[in-house]
């Protein structure tokens, strides 16, 4: 199960926020001739390997359903009575699932407020 990696998401916020505020240039396909010659190679190709903002949403959103989902099924085990099952797996897959919706919710709401900070800009 892959972990949900802030990092990555506020790198990308900033990313956002400082293209949104200096008014960068970002193209959406890399302007290269194919062959790849010129400075703009390795960026172009590190730029598509490289996941977008809302892939990385997405996949933080799937993990929270995951680990949320894994924690009713390590409770339902529990309350049915499973040997292989004890309270502290209980308590521990609520805790994962409970840190991991508080992340999530966390960057929503730094997403909202660059949101409305990029809304109230004057241009």
């Amino acid at each position: 199960m892959n972990n949900i990696d802030p990092s990555s998401m506020m790198a990308e916020m900033q990313r956002l926020s400082a293209q949104a505020q200096g008014g960068v240039d970002r193209p959406e396909a890399p302007a290269v001739s194919g062959h790849g010659e010129g400075p703009g190679a390795a960026q172009g190709s590190e730029e598509a390997e490289a996941p977008s903002f809302t892939e990385l949403l997405k996949q933080s959103i799937d993990q929270v359903d995951e680990l949320q989902k894994a924690s009713g099924d390590v409770k339902e085990a529990f309350q049915a009575g499973d040997p292989n099952t004890s309270l502290g797996d209980v308590m521990i897959a609520g805790e994962k699932a409970g840190l991991a919706f508080q992340t999530l919710s966390e960057a929503r709401s730094k997403l909202l407020e660059a949101y409305r900070s990029i809304q109230n800009m004057s241009v």
